[in-house]
């Protein structure tokens, strides 16, 4: 069998060298540091380096679409196509490079920070820098000094000098110190091993070579190709997906007119990748994303010019995708319809899937807004409802946008017929009420019955505010704004049903004994029985508007006198009924 790699010898100040010139591929450097909420990883890695341990290979994959014409610029790499991309030791050469060179790396909330580790050269211990450290005359601060270009002997004399201040060295504790700082700085010889995968073994090898030879097991996506692609050969839009992906996070200065802030989804970069790849190629399934972004033919070879060709698609539509009035437009078509904040968003597959299919109809096929805001929350609605996009998802979103059509009444017609084939009577009277029989706290089901209570403008149970309000994620409260409440106590059924609280405690917390209440009221109903509960609380508002509330919360008039299944049962067709009234008011 041919070998579809070969082994390179390096060393770490080469890697370093070639990264900084642009020779190897490094996204990770701009993109959020996995390693960062385990910082120690990168303390430890620098010890097994300085005490000559092996700290395993690399895996390269050679470019197929080699350049070697350079730019002109100071902050640019001097190659502008790398020879290299690294498929596994991101993380590794990420640390190594960022400490070597002192460069900023990302934080997962998008923030520009510096990695600082600490050396104690009398007994060769690293620390993460801190404070201690950095008051402490025992220890370099942070070791990125010692490759600044200062020169080893003026350092370690310095240091030297320093320590001295604060306390007598022997010198054999000199000598020690002296030794230690200079094998640190000797790192830059340590030498390590690069497989290098041929260029023409495709990405799907690529990644079960990967899988095979990790140790830790970490799964690598066509979505983690696809941006170091984009790293490598666009960059400004790398940056501009990054960016919007950050926005989305942090709520707007009051000089900022438009942004992509908001409470129902926080996007990472592949998800809006994938949205981008979806109105673009009408393709779902990353892995032939990537073949097309490597610019493969129909006969199985590279074409750098068909490369240029689909990443100018790219460049051209990426505007649509990341344009924050677009962005605004479909969440308001959420929040309309009651999903006001990320509790109640059970599959973010279906929010980015329905943005990709609003984007079609609005930039693709002019649809009028009103019709096409219309259409695109029952597509979400229903999509949510069926965890269409629960498994498999690339598979049948790929299938969905083949069967978009290419005018707006093609469009209109299979969304239309969709919606209709999926929500029948049977998913309504069967289906729906069957899939409420369950504990799960993160059940689409329940999310839209709550949501159903936003949009039909229900009151709160045992309240005068709306539970809309009770959503609105402005509302601020030191306590959880609304509790969730046993209808029937968990003590009361223990007490009285015989229940055990381990044993049946997926009955017990059955989606159909849930309500909402403001926390005022659910302090106060504590472990009474329904009956108690409901003599006391009913008396302080209307019959006509007790009677507005048990209908809304989809509970029987006497659901108190009900025994405990039998309220399960009525209350699970209930709120299938609520959940439909919604859906067909949209």
């Amino acid at each position: 069998m041919a070998q579809v790699f070969k082994t390179t010898d390096y060393d770490i100040g080469r890697l370093a060298n070639d990264i900084e010139i642009g020779d190897l591929a490094l996204p990770d450097i701009q993109r959020p540091f996995v390693w960062y909420k385990k910082i120690k990883k990168v303390r430890d890695l620098f010890d097994s380096i300085y005490k000559g341990f092996p700290i395993g290979y690399l895996l390269f994959w050679e470019n197929a679409n080699r350049s070697d014409y350079k730019n002109i610029g100071f902050d640019e790499k001097k190659r502008k196509i790398p020879r290299f991309l690294i498929i596994d030791g991101q993380q590794r050469l990420t640390a190594l490079f960022a400490v070597l060179k002192d460069k900023e790396i990302l934080t997962p909330d998008f923030e520009k920070e510096k990695i600082k580790i600490a050396f104690k050269p009398i007994d060769g211990t690293f620390q993460v820098g801190d404070a201690a450290t950095d008051r402490d005359p025992e220890y370099i601060p942070n070791i990125s000094v010692l490759w600044s270009g200062e020169g080893d002997y003026f350092f370690i004399n310095k240091f030297l000098s320093g320590l001295k201040e604060k306390r007598e060295l022997s010198k054999e504790e000199e000598k020690t110190i002296s030794t230690s700082i200079q094998n640190l700085i000797n790192i830059l010889k340590y030498p390590l091993t690069a497989l290098e995968i041929s260029p023409e073994i495709d990405e799907e090898t690529v990644s079960d070579i990967f899988v095979r030879i990790n140790s830790q097991g970490v799964s690598l996506t066509q979505a983690d190709f696809i941006l170091t692609l984009l790293s490598v050969f666009w960059e400004e839009g790398r940056k501009e997906i990054e960016q919007f992906c950050i926005d989305s996070r942090k709520a707007p200065d009051g000089n900022t007119k438009y942004s992509s802030f908001n409470h129902i989804i926080k996007p990472d970069p592949d998800d809006m990748l994938r949205t981008l790849v979806g109105f673009t190629f009408n393709r779902a399934k990353m892995k032939d994303v990537y073949s097309v972004l490597r610019g493969r033919n129909d006969d199985n070879e590279f074409s750098e010019k068909l490369r240029e060709e689909q990443f100018a698609l790219l460049k051209d539509d990426l505007p649509k995708i990341t344009n924050n009035t677009n962005w605004q437009s479909f969440l308001k078509t959420l929040i309309g319809i009651g999903y006001k904040n990320e509790e109640l968003i059970s599959s973010k597959n279906a929010v980015l899937f329905s943005y990709v299919i609003y984007l079609i109809g609005k930039e693709k096929l002019n649809i009028e807004n009103h019709k096409l805001q219309k259409i695109v929350a029952k597509w979400f609605s229903m999509s949510s409802l069926t965890g269409r996009y629960s498994s498999s998802p690339e598979t049948i979103f790929e299938s969905d946008l083949h069967k978009l059509g290419t005018t707006e009444n093609d469009f209109m017609f299979w969304l239309e017929k969709s919606i209709s084939d999926n929500l029948g009577d049977d998913f309504w009277k069967i289906t729906l009420i069957n899939e409420l029989e369950t504990s799960s706290a993160r059940n689409p089901m329940s999310n839209a019955y709550f949501a159903a209570l936003n949009f039909l403008g229900a009151p709160v149970l045992f309240s005068k505010r709306m539970v809309s309000d009770l959503y609105d994620p402005s509302i601020k409260v030191k306590k959880k704004r609304l509790e969730k409440h046993h209808i029937f106590p968990r003590n009361y059924l223990i007490e009285n049903y015989g229940f055990d609280k381990v044993k049946d405690k997926s009955k017990i917390n059955q989606i159909a004994n849930f309500t909402f209440l403001e926390f005022e009221e659910n302090i106060e109903i504590g472990d009474m029985s329904p009956k108690e509960y409901f003599d006391i609380l009913k008396k302080r508002f209307t019959e006509q508007e007790i009677n507005e509330m048990l209908k809304f919360h989809a509970l029987p008039d006497n659901f108190y006198e009900l025994k405990y299944d039998e309220f399960l049962a009525e209350r699970r067709k209930r709120m299938s009924e609520i959940i439909k009234k919604a859906f067909y008011k949209i």
